[in-house]
């Protein structure tokens, strides 16, 4: 059964976020130091010796290799796995969704104030996709009717904002997607000098809103200011 506006749960906390990211770091440092040991012994040299080319001391390797050095940085590990004939080659990937400030929340309640009674609200809302963290701002929908909102407070980097949604639209198959942006001089002024933001999302606000309170499905992505 499709609800009003009953579903208030509140967006993750920054510290669940941190702590699951210091989790994979620290399986990554056992990793890394297991890559290590192995390669150290295929080549026959002892930890000791390893520590002399790398600089260091046997104990701290030893611990490199127990995943015990926290403190391990970037330059040391890649100079220690190249010593043993491995290359480091660190990547970022998309996680889930950044600590939401203060301003982003308010945006958030705003919004969700604004949508008609009979979609059901939901925050965070994962892609869907295995091993995928990215997930929705929020998603509303009801039968035949769905669309994702993406909260801006400050636009900044139009392009990245754009390519952040459309790959996440085209990932995620969302037929709708809404960019919110916080309603201020900065944002009206980025807007205006930003043409191709409204060709990608062309339906206006009062179009949006008509479509969903009508119960149809929005024709194309949509931004408001809020």
């Amino acid at each position: 059964m499709v609800t009003g506006k009953a579903d208030h749960r509140s967006m993750p906390s920054s510290e669940r976020a941190v702590d699951r990211a210091v989790r994979k770091a620290r399986r990554f440092l056992v990793e890394l130091g297991e890559e290590i040991r192995r390669g150290r012994a295929r080549i026959g040299l002892s930890q000791a010796a390893l520590g002399a080319l790398a600089g260091m001391s046997q104990s701290q390797v030893a611990r490199i290799e127990a995943g015990r050095l926290d403190t391990l940085g970037l330059l040391v590990a890649a100079r220690l796995l190249a010593l043993v004939g491995h290359d480091l080659a660190p990547r970022i990937y998309p996680g889930p969704a950044p600590a939401r400030d203060a301003s982003q929340l308010v945006l958030g309640e705003r919004l969700h104030a604004r949508i008609p009674e009979g979609y059901r609200w939901r925050t965070e809302v994962a892609l869907g996709l295995p091993g995928d963290q990215r997930a929705w701002d929020a998603v509303t929908d009801r039968p035949g009717v769905v669309a994702a909102w993406e909260l801006v407070t400050r636009l900044d980097d139009v392009q990245a904002v754009e390519r952040t949604i459309h790959l996440k639209q085209r990932d995620g198959h969302m037929p709708c997607v809404v960019l919110v942006l916080k309603r201020s001089r900065h944002n009206r002024l980025v807007l205006a000098a930003s043409p191709q933001l409204r060709r990608s999302f062309p339906v206006g606000s009062r179009v949006l809103f008509a479509d969903l309170r009508r119960a149809r499905q929005p024709a194309g992505n949509a931004l408001i200011l809020l």
